[in-house]
Order: structure tokens, then sequence, then C-alpha cells
């Protein structure tokens, strides 16, 4: 990577809950580590969780969470996940239907972004106990930018029990 002082560390969520999850997670993590302008430093444990919202009787979500430094732009970090998606057929037909490959840039450094298709941190990561259990095994310690909380100090307030969090563990890197 070019200009490591200017790289900006990152959380992403990937999940899956169509087809072959495992292969569509790996080929996530696969192509975010090609990329020339993003570092994967962290990759969490694979857990298995049932789904929020959306059409009843959709199968359970593989997820997990990956930590990177990177020099794109927030925009085109999203744009770049975006494609990746695309290129695994990702469908929204559905607001929190199922999918083949679901990515959300979680947090972007400390910066706080509300644009009309771009809002950092994440405003929903907090409430979710399938994004926040991940993002504990890769950045436990990382500040919320907007709560001003450690991510293990939120995930432990976590009080709804509306979804099923088992870990898998690190079989799928």
């Amino acid at each position: 990577m070019v200009c490591d002082q200017l790289s900006v560390t990152s959380l992403i969520a990937l999940g899956s809950n169509i087809g072959d999850r495992l292969s569509h997670l790996q080929f996530a993590a696969n192509a975010i580590n090609a990329n020339q302008h993003i570092i994967l430093m962290s990759i969490s444990s694979l857990y298995e969780t049932t789904p929020v919202g959306g059409p009843k009787d959709q199968e359970s979500y593989y997820n997990a969470a990956i930590l990177v430094r990177t020099t794109l732009s927030a925009k085109r970090l999203l744009i770049f996940l975006k494609a990746i998606e695309y290129n695994r057929l990702r469908k929204n037909l559905v607001r929190w239907g199922p999918r083949t490959l679901d990515l959300d840039l979680l947090t972007y450094g400390t910066q706080i972004i509300n644009e009309d298709n771009l809002r950092v941190p994440h405003p929903r990561m907090q409430y979710r106990k399938f994004v926040m259990a991940p993002v504990c095994d890769v950045a436990p310690l990382q500040t919320h930018p907007v709560l001003d909380q450690r991510m293990c100090d939120i995930y432990s307030k976590i009080k709804t029990n509306c979804n099923k969090v088992i870990k898998l563990g690190e079989m799928w890197r």
C-alpha cells in the first residue's frame, strides 16, 4: 500500500444467507484482501445468526467482521464493497431480505459521515448482536465515533434477545 501514513482503519461487516454462505464470505474477504489500496488486518470468527426483520422463514446468516487499513476514501471503499456484492449476484428485492452477500462499512476511522448513500458509523450497528459479536473479535477496544464507547462495552450492553448468535469458530479463514 502506498502512503500508509494516510491510511484509515475501518471495520466492515460481512453476511450471507443464500446459497453457499461460506463461499460468499470467503470470496468477499479474498476480494478485499486483493485490493492494492487495502490491508486486511484481522478477520473475526464466523457466526451463525437468526435473521432480524425481513420476510419470515429466511435461512440463518453467516456473519463475520474484518478490520482493514485503507487509502481509499469512505465513498470509494463503499463503492468497492457494493461491486463485490454485485459480483455475488446480490439483489435488493426486500428490505432486510435474504441475500447472497451483504457488506456494510461500519466505521471509517473516527469520521462521522452523513451523506445520501453513506452513513458512517453504521447507524444500527450498536443494536445488533450479529454485528457486534464479530466486531469484538477484531476490534474490541476500538471506540465508536459517536457513542464514545469501546466496541466490547457496547456489545455487553445489548439487551435484546431477538437473534441467536452461535460462534462457529475460525474454520472459514
